[in-house]
């Protein structure tokens, strides 16, 4: 970034220089490796079976499921229900 000054000998503008923002540094997720967040999931994963919670699909419900995608009411503006 350019921040300008006054110069009083000469009465014009020179650029300053303005030190840099150090980027960002990563977190959460974003700073693992995909090995790790590949673990992260199994460990979930297999915790979650271990302890019974674990949800199983059977092919019918899956299927239905499956139909209703996109199929949420679309409506133009002004046209809602009164």
């Amino acid at each position: 970034m350019v921040d300008e000054t006054k110069d009083e000998t000469t009465n014009e503008t020179a650029p300053e220089e303005v030190e840099e923002v150090p980027r960002k540094s990563r977190r959460g997720f974003a700073s693992m490796t995909a090995e790790m967040r590949r673990e992260l999931g199994q460990r979930g994963g297999r915790k979650r079976a271990a302890s019974g919670t674990l949800r199983r699909w059977t092919s019918e419900e899956a299927r239905i499921a499956g139909s209703k995608g996109g199929k949420a009411p679309r409506r133009r503006r002004g046209e809602g229900a009164t």
